[in-house]
C-alpha cells in the first residue's frame, strides 16, 4: 500500500489518507496559479495542520464565538451573489467549489447556520425586492431577468417567501 510506505518514512506518526489527499490536491492547485487556487491551497494547508496536531495528541479548543468564514463558504457565496439572477442550484455551486453538494451543505451550515439552498433563496428574494423598487421595470421584465419560467411562478415564489405578491409589495413601497 502506497500510504503505508509513506508513513514508515514519517517522523511524526502515521500519515492519514486525508493528509495525503490534501497534499495531492495542493500540488494540483499550485499548478493553476490563480487567486481561487491560492484560497483553496490555504484552506487545505490548515486542514493538514489540524490533522497533524490531532495525530500528535493535541486537542482542539472549543470556540463559542463564530468561527472565521471557511474559504469554500466564501467562494460559494461569491458565486451565488454573482449569479443570483440565473438561480444557481446547490449542485452548480458545489461544482464551482470542487465539492459534492453534500460536502458544501455540511460546511455551509456549519459556518452560516443555513443551507446553501436557503442562502440562494434569500439572495434571490433580496434581489427581487431591489428590482421591485425600480418602477421602470415591469413584473414581467423582473420575472425574465430573474430567470423564472413564467410570471405565475415568479409571483408564487415571491409570495411564498415574502408573504405578499410582488405587485402588492411594489404598492407598499409606493411605486
Amino acid at each position: 500500500d502506497k500510504h503505508t510506505e509513506r508513513s514508515e518514512t514519517c517522523f511524526f506518526g502515521t500519515i492519514t489518507d486525508r493528509i495525503v489527499d490534501n497534499l495531492d490536491y495542493i500540488f494540483n492547485e499550485a499548478l493553476l496559479k490563480n487567486e481561487i487556487s491560492a484560497m483553496l491551497i490555504e484552506n487545505n494547508i490548515l486542514e493538514i495542520l489540524v490533522c497533524v496536531f490531532r495525530l500528535s495528541g493535541m486537542e482542539e479548543k472549543k470556540n463559542t464565538q463564530k468561527q472565521e468564514e471557511n474559504v469554500y463558504v466564501s467562494l460559494a457565496k461569491q458565486y451565488i451573489d454573482n449569479n443570483v439572477e440565473m438561480a444557481p442550484s446547490v449542485e452548480e455551486v458545489s461544482e464551482y467549489c470542487y465539492l459534492s453538494a453534500k460536502q458544501l451543505t455540511r460546511i455551509f451550515q456549519r459556518y452560516e447556520d443555513i443551507s446553501p439552498g436557503e442562502y440562494i433563496k434569500n439572495r434571490r428574494i433580496l434581489k427581487i425586492e431591489k428590482l421591485l423598487a425600480d418602477d421602470s421595470l415591469s413584473l414581467k421584465q423582473i420575472s425574465e431577468r430573474m430567470n423564472f419560467n413564467n410570471e405565475y411562478y415568479f409571483n408564487s415564489f415571491f409570495k411564498k417567501y415574502s408573504g405578499m405578491p410582488p405587485g402588492e409589495y411594489r404598492k407598499m413601497l409606493g411605486k
